[in-house]
């Protein structure tokens, strides 16, 4: 974190907050200076209403001090940052300063917030209530005088000292006038082809650019960008140097460009490279004019390395004077920023990845042993390999390590490179090659970077908890007032991101934006967090100071002991982050005094993490965290209420109280968190109301769950006794920047349905609305259209026949999850959903078909779908009204069907008994049938090989020629795996479950793809598969199947005769098979095998001979089979030599040994193959 911009960030806070009173002049922002500090405060203290009561009176003295003090330390603050680096008093100097500006601006946070909120009180109150707040806030205003101007004058008195201890030179510097020092040195175009190891792939698609004859502009720009250290520059210099490029360009010039992107200097530099003059002393005029003679009628290559320029302004200037040029000329731009490519690049950029894992491997050979002595210590080329892991692919952390590592021979020393930070391993060459990118960095960003040493290595980050994070930290300032502090926030996150600062940026199923940090970037933030951030590890001892601002706790915390004694000295603690807690919820009651201790610890705290603690009840205290701006009570299952106290932390911007299942209500002064961004109560099922007045929270921009109260509901601990004190759908009028995703749940008869404003929040792009029972539920429907630009809809318990007329204005939507609308009998019209890419319709009883629109052949319904999944719809016949299908039909041509839904990749259908169609695309890759009747897919296989004969594309247009993943589950008209399973040329993973009629797996299985490497049969109870003539049947799997699963099947009494052939297996388990007595001798032929497992085989009574054979097995589990357990004991057990030699045993017997039908296995359920239904459900009941 950089001291000028914490300094910078508390006049910004001041003045942030200065701009909400009406006591204070309309001065732009922009004109802040940190010297004005004081001048502000006094100016604010001398208005009228302050000196009502005299507040402060006696302390303009010192804050006149103040005020010249700090503007003395200012003017050299920026000097004394860049010198720091070489100069340890300037360092200590800045450290020394740096403890009482924190400390300044935890003051002027307190005076902000007690100012603010006598404002608010004064606004909101009567004319008595004014005259009693004007004396009374949350002290006495004498008291709180007193206290503030002792504070005051300790500060000041603190920043003479350090003012007057000043026994070094500091020159007086703006902004503007700053410049990074300790640029890397300037590079050259050749490197021997041998010394780059891994970049031949890289190097032919950029020579591929450079000799493309196809593209049109005379001089083309291609950028190469990553990370420092990826090899940017020697891949540049390879392509340079290759023959093939030297012959095709009549001129070659190299450039190294860094942090001075100064146009005439670099024309000068490009002449010097081609005519080999020194042309300094010519007017730019000059300059263009000898640029023109050498590249006019030449085709040229320019290399520009290591560009730092992000003003487009001056590569124009540039690109103008080196256009004009002979065609086919072209550019090589390498640099670290994404924005520079973006700026200078005619084609895609080419985005340079680290090394794989082998040619990672080689390149550390290469450095680490002597040629031709290669490591023979297994144990050194293991620890040599994790290293090699741990630096994630960059070159120059694999060369840096390798040459370290040359002469060190003893795997102690090894091992301690392994077990080291990078950031710690002694003059090491990557860190500071890293380091200028972060002196590059604007001072905002930097704070930014530096507080993401808080996250664990190879964490995935929340993007939108991260900013979060800055704005509640202040490090995000909001410099146009269009834009919501979010929004700056946002943009700070792609400034990092565009400069390799993170990496893997994606959008997950439920469009929660991740992304994760390079382990070497990690160890960047780690160096220059410094003590101010620290991270803490399981088991491993941290040191704390006074220093101390940002804390994670990256394991599971539990339990108060947990917590160092020595974080108690660090009192100024501003962040406590939560990282490592468990997925699964904590029940309450465990350890109170976690939640106890943090609240009563640290009073400057502002961010503050209490999520799965188990917490029943949050103290009353918390109103005391007065600087609070993030809390964090999520996944605190118990909780029932929140403390009143809470409506007093006046500076709240964050809220998380999703998953608090038994919260029954807010508290009712929840409109006085004017400040507050984010509400996050998604899951919190218990809630019965909202209170009233969230319209007054206009800065409101997430509020997950907006719950109307339903008759005769009503919270056991309500502090709501009057209906005015209940949230109305009014409230949402005017809260429209709202974003992301929103529940309005017990939609009822409201008389204005429209009042919620839906329209009007564009930025929403998640909308689940469910309605209670028996009300006028298309009157309600009608005046909740939400704006088109929403991309998620669900609706849940709508009882309308019809939907509403709005539906077809919705052309953004990607999900549309309709579910419990019994009485629905037609949908919306689907061809208008061009986006839709996953439909979930379920318990939809009065529905016979999707559409209601006539069938087209030509027609392609939903371009776009991919997921589709119809549960429990029990009267549907068909898609189209129109086209009726009889059992003993197939009119419908399968061909026109297949192209209705050209990009469906997903499909579940199950519990629809009436069924006659079946949606069909070359594309689909899961598909999973559930509780269903066979014959539509009997009839659609008919057809295929018709589909076969009339396609003139091959097989890739053909119905379930991708199809990997099958799931059959309850389909009880199974009675054997049909012959036409051969058509499923691409599956790899298949699975019968609960099929009750199916007796025998021919003649379906010898046709099984030879693909197929994951098999599961279960609950199939009258499958017989003990026919010898079956041997043959598996041979088609031999080389493929890899895993075997077989779960609850009464007819199995040993392995089918037929696996014998299957000598790929790697992993077989035989669960709940109670007439199982027998495992065969021919198991040993299974080398491969490394997993065996056997679960509640009640009968089964020895292990064969040829398991002591199977040399690959790693692990044999042995659960509820009484007689094994027995045997295979420890020395004493009867089949111990059998397994003796397996690395991971497992015996256990639980209390019951009665047989059930176990969990395991393949029943977790054909929906959890789906991503449609984790896609549409986030956030929903």
């Amino acid at each position: 974190m950089v001291l000028h911009s914490i300094i910078t960030y508390l006049l910004h806070t001041l003045k942030t907050n200065f701009l909400l009173s009406a006591y204070l002049s309309n001065k732009p922002m922009a004109e802040i200076v940190l010297s004005a500090i004081a001048k502000e405060i006094i100016e604010w203290l001398a208005s009228a209403a302050v000196q009502e009561v005299g507040l402060l009176r006696c302390v303009k003295h010192e804050l006149s001090g103040l005020e010249d003090t700090i503007s003395t330390i200012k003017a050299v603050l920026l000097d004394a940052e860049e010198k720091q680096n070489h100069n340890h008093q300037i360092k200590n100097w800045l450290k020394r300063l740096e403890d009482v500006v924190f400390d300044a601006d935890d003051l002027m946070d307190e005076l902000n917030t007690e100012a603010a909120v006598l404002q608010q009180r004064r606004m909101l109150g009567s004319e008595m209530t004014k005259q009693v707040c004007t004396f009374f806030s949350t002290s006495n205003q004498l008291a709180f005088q007193h206290k503030l101007g002792h504070k005051i004058k300790g500060i000041n008195k603190r920043l003479a000292v350090i003012r007057d201890d000043r026994q070094f030179h500091l020159d007086e510097r703006h902004e503007e006038s700053r410049v990074v020092t300790g640029m890397r040195e300037d590079t050259h175009s050749y490197v021997p082809e041998e010394e780059v190891i891994g970049r031949d792939k890289d190097k032919m698609a950029i020579m591929k650019f450079l000799l493309d004859e196809n593209i049109e502009e005379n001089l083309a720009v291609i950028s190469i960008v990553g990370i420092g250290g990826l090899g940017k520059t020697a891949l540049a210099q390879l392509v340079y140097n290759d023959e093939t490029v030297q012959k095709n360009f009549d001129l070659r010039m190299w450039v190294c460009v860094s942090n001075d992107f100064n146009v005439r200097l670099l024309v000068e530099k490009i002449l010097k490279f081609a005519t080999d003059k020194d042309l300094k002393n010519m007017e730019m005029e000059q300059l263009r004019m000898e640029l023109q003679k050498e590249i006019k009628v030449k085709r040229y290559l320019l290399v520009l390395d290591d560009v730092w320029n992000e003003n487009d302004g001056l590569w124009l200037s540039l690109k103008m004077l080196l256009s004009n040029c002979a065609k086919a000329s072209r550019i090589v731009v390498t640099t670290r920023s994404a924005r520079v490519s973006e700026i200078m690049s005619t084609s895609e950029p080419y985005i340079l990845e680290g090394l794989d894992k082998d040619k990672s491997w080689s390149l550390f050979e290469k450095m680490a042993f002597k040629h031709g002595h290669e490591a023979s210590n297994s144990n050194i080329v293991e620890i040599g390999k994790q290293i090699v892991k741990k630096y994630g692919g960059i070159p120059l952390a694999i060369r840096t390590i390798g040459r370290m590592l040359y002469f060190k021979n003893s795997e102690t020393e090894w091992l301690s490179f392994l077990e080291m930070e990078f950031s710690r391993v002694p003059q090491n060459d990557i860190l500071p090659t890293l380091k200028l990118s972060y002196d590059n960095l604007p001072s905002h960003l930097k704070q930014c970077f530096a507080s993401c040493h808080l996250f664990p290595k190879d964490y995935e980050i929340n993007v939108e908890m991260l900013i979060n994070v800055w704005m509640a930290l202040g490090f995000v300032k909001q410099s146009d007032s269009t834009k919501s502090l979010f929004d700056t926030g946002r943009e700070y996150f792609m400034d990092l991101l565009w400069r390799s600062f993170f990496q893997e940026h994606h959008e997950d199923e439920f469009l929660n934006t991740k992304c994760k940090m390079h382990d070497l970037m990690h160890d960047l933030a780690t160096q220059v967090g410094g003590i101010k951030c620290i991270s803490l590890q399981p088991k491993r001892k941290t040191n704390f100071d006074k220093s101390t601002r940002h804390v994670s706790f990256n394991f599971h915390l539990d339990s108060s002991q947990q917590i160092p004694t020595t974080l108690s000295q660090a009192k100024r603690i501003r962040t406590i982050l939560l990282l490592g807690q468990s997925s699964s919820t904590v029940q309450g009651g465990r350890d109170q005094s976690v939640c106890d201790v943090l609240v009563s610890s640290f009073m400057l705290v502002r961010i503050l993490d209490l999520h799965n603690l188990g917490i029943k009840v949050v103290p009353n205290s918390i109103g005391k965290l007065r600087h609070l701006r993030y809390l964090d009570l999520s996944q605190n299952e118990d909780i029932k209420a929140l403390p009143d106290s809470i409506t007093t932390l006046y500076n709240l911007q964050t809220l998380k109280l999703s998953k608090c299942r038994q919260l029954q209500e807010l508290p009712r002064d929840m409109k006085n968190l004017v400040n507050l961004v984010n509400l996050e109560i998604t899951k919190c099922n218990s809630l019965t109301h909202m209170p009233s007045g969230l319209d007054q929270l206009t800065n409101l921009q997430t509020l997950t769950a907006f719950v109307l109260k339903s008759e005769g509901t009503g919270s056991s601990l309500s502090r709501h006794s009057d209906s005015a004190e209940v949230g109305q759908l009014r409230d949402l009028m005017q809260l429209n920047n709202l974003r992301g995703e929103m529940v309005i749940r017990n939609l009822g008869n409201e008389k204005d349905a429209k009042s919620a404003n839906l329209m009007g929040k564009r930025l929403l792009h998640s909308l689940c609305l469910t309605w209670k029972r028996d009300v006028d539920y298309e009157a309600t429907i009608k005046g909740l259209q939400p704006h088109p630009n929403l991309k998620l809809l669900y609706l849940r318990n709508y009882e309308g026949v019809r939907f509403s007329s709005w539906f077809p204005s919705l052309t953004n939507l990607v999900c549309l999850k309709i579910k419990n609308c019994r009485k629905c009998q037609y949908l919306p019209p689907l061809t208008q959903f061009h986006s839709l890419k996953q439909l979930h319709l379920m318990e939809l009883d009065s529905l016979e078909y999707i559409s209601e629109e006539p069938f087209m052949p030509s027609t392609t319904i939903l371009p776009s779908l991919e997921s589709l999944m119809m549960r429990y719809l029990p009267n549907v016949k068909g898609w189209w009204r129109e086209e009726v299908v009889d059992e003993n039909s197939s009119s419908i041509n399968n061909h026109y069907i297949s192209h209705s839904f050209p990009r469906l990749s997903e499909l579940l259908i199950g519990d629809c008994p009436k069924m006659t169609f079946l949606p069909l695309s070359p594309n689909i890759v899961r598909m999973g049938v559930e509780n269903n009747t066979w014959k539509p897919f009997q009839q659609a296989m008919q057809n295929i090989p018709a589909l076969k004969e009339a396609s003139s594309s091959g097989s890739s247009l053909i119905p379930f020629s991708n199809l990997s993943d099958l799931r059959l589950h309850g389909v009880d008209d199974l009675k054997s795996l049909p012959e036409w399973l051969k058509n499923f040329t691409s599956l790899r993973e298949f699975a019968v479950v609960k099929c009750r009629n199916l007796k025998c797996l021919s003649p379906g299985v010898q046709h099984l793809a030879s693909t197929l490497q994951d098999l599961c049969i279960k609950g199939c109870h009258q499958l017989d598969m003990s026919n010898a003539a079956d041997e043959f049947t598996w041979l088609a799997l031999n080389s493929s199947l890899c895993s075997l699963q077989l779960i609850d099947l009464p007819q199995l009494e040993t392995l089918p005769i037929g696996l014998l052939h299957v000598k790929s297996l790697q992993q077989l388990r035989v669960i709940a098979c109670e007439s199982l007595t027998e495992i065969p001798e021919w198991i040993s032929n299974f080398k491969s095998l490394h997993t065996l497992e056997f679960v509640k085989c009640y009968n089964l009574r020895s292990l064969p001979q040829g398991l002591h054979q199977l040399t690959s097995l790693q692990k044999l589990t042995i659960i509820d089979c009484p007689v094994l357990y027995e045997r295979c004991q420890r020395e004493r057990g009867e089949d111990w030599p059998k397994v003796a030699h397996v690395p991971e045993l497992i015996l256990r017997l639980t209390v019951s040994p009665k047989p059930h039908t176990s969990s395991s296995g393949c029943n977790r359920g054909i929906l959890n193959k789906f991503r449609i239904s984790r896609f549409c459900s986030k956030g929903m009941p």
